[in-house]
């Protein structure tokens, strides 16, 4: 079955990007979530728009689809299977399913600008279960993709609403042996979200593509994320990036890297989690890192507990090491502390950190990893 209109849009199609998604306010599916599942159920017009409608030159359109990879692409739309679907006037009994691969799963990396530019519409809905008795809703699953910064791994937000039975005091009764309580149970629809990292492996092997000055921003060939399922997170709001909280805490995130010497170093930092829709936003993630920098220095320095970190390749002629017990990510470059050392090093290869270190540092940010320049 395919979903062809959501009452909130009155062209569902073309729907306005200004509706709920700034809106802190929980329900079972937002009209972000029903837009979304129209476009990718029922959609068949999800293409690159034509050059003439895009007001470029028919040159310059067919250099950006080429360098997209989206020459010929047009999305086909995939139907929601339906292993029950019943209709009364008392309300419906339906058990719904569906994953989709949206236009920008085409390349796992392609920056949402790509998609503005071609005038295909931003979609990071993945999964879609839903399971309602008689009009009211038991078990909802949505799923949506992103990234996590400043790492670059490819996660999933899960949001499950369900609902569950909470036992009430409803009156008490005097009997023989006394007055006993009489409890009724009230059936709620309860949510939550929580994490799956998709890829828990990255590797920065070709840095030359994205960093500046070579390797030397970036100390970490690679980092394996230990924690690839949090458990259910705090409140946010839906659409925007987001740190990783649980508890009232930022969660660490257990991570397992391979320095420029490829020897392991072990330790556990904060994440944030962006969605794809808000890739390619600097100023909010810009807003996200400063809002971050009131609270301390927590989410930019995070222990080593004194491993060596080899900041460079090892030479016959000189080794890079870095002894420090703690470590920085951040948006904004500091000196190197005899206690502290960023792990994006941006030193020059004859700067040999020490106890008393005078070389500074460029950040180890979202923008210089993984080879993703839009960020």
């Amino acid at each position: 079955m395919r979903a062809i209109f959501h009452r909130d849009a009155p062209d569902p199609f073309n729907p306005s990007l200004a509706d709920d998604l700034t809106n802190p306010a929980r329900n079972v599916l937002t009209a972000q979530d029903l837009r979304e599942i129209v476009q990718l159920s029922a959609n068949f017009q999800i293409a690159p728009k034509p050059w003439s409608q895009l007001g470029i030159s028919f040159g310059r359109w067919m250099a950006l689809l080429r360098q997209f990879g989206l020459l010929g692409y047009r999305y086909v739309p995939k139907p929601i299977v339906a292993n029950q679907f019943m209709l009364s006037s008392a309300g419906a009994w339906a058990k719904l399913r569906s994953d989709w691969t949206s236009p920008e799963e085409i390349d796992p990396f392609l920056p949402p600008e790509a998609l503005d530019q071609v005038g295909m519409p931003r979609i990071s809905l993945e999964q879609y279960q839903r399971r309602a008795t008689l009009g009211r809703d038991q078990f909802v699953r949505v799923v949506r993709h992103g990234l996590l910064l400043p790492t670059c791994h490819r996660a999933v937000l899960v949001t499950i609403t369900e609902r569950q039975f909470m036992p009430e005091q409803i009156g008490s009764e005097l009997t023989a042996n006394g007055r006993v309580a009489i409890f009724g149970a009230t059936a709620y629809l309860c949510q939550f979200s929580y994490i799956m990292v998709k890829r828990p492996l990255v590797r920065y092997d070709e840095p030359s593509e994205t960093y500046p000055s070579g390797d030397r921003e970036m100390p970490l060939r690679a980092i394996r994320l230990l924690t690839v399922e949090t458990p259910k997170l705090d409140a946010f709001i839906a659409g925007q990036p987001f740190w990783v909280r649980v508890g009232g805490k930022d969660l660490p995130f257990n991570v397992l890297a391979e320095d420029a010497a490829s020897q392991p170093v072990s330790f556990a930092m904060p994440l944030m989690f962006v969605p794809y829709e808000a890739l390619g936003n600097s100023a909010l993630l810009q807003a996200q890192y400063a809002a971050s920098a009131l609270r301390g220095p927590a989410r930019a320095t995070f222990p080593l507990g004194n491993q060596l970190v080899h900041l460079a390749r090892r030479s016959a002629a000189r080794t890079q090491l870095c002894p420090p017990s703690r470590s920085r990510s951040g948006p904004t470059s500091r000196p190197a502390r005899p206690d502290a050392c960023h792990l994006a090093n941006g030193c020059a290869p004859s700067c040999r950190l020490s106890r008393a270190p005078s070389c500074t540092s460029r950040p180890w940010s979202g923008s210089r990893v993984a080879r993703i320049p839009w960020l």
